[in-house]
């Protein structure tokens, strides 16, 4: 596993009895198999699989987390 990666987050909500989930991203050191997370943009969508492909794709291209906001903001606007 990568020291560094983006990954996916989850929030859950409750409202009027119902469990909603929605999803994040966040940039992360692993270590020893544990996330300390640096940067975090929660509540992006309630699409998991969306998000997640996010996730992965900014690892594989090894973005600098200085442009996380760049990348949620063209995320958001598709």
């Amino acid at each position: 596993m990568k020291p560094h990666q983006y990954i996916l987050i989850e929030s859950s909500y409750i409202v009027n009895g119902i469990r909603y989930s929605t999803y994040g991203i966040a940039y992360a050191d692993i270590y020893d198999g544990c996330a300390v997370i640096l940067k975090a943009i929660p509540d992006l969508s309630p699409n998991k699989e969306r998000v997640c492909r996010l996730a992965e794709l900014c690892t594989k291209l090894c973005l600098s987390p200085m442009h996380l906001a760049d990348i949620v903001d063209d995320f958001l606007a598709e």
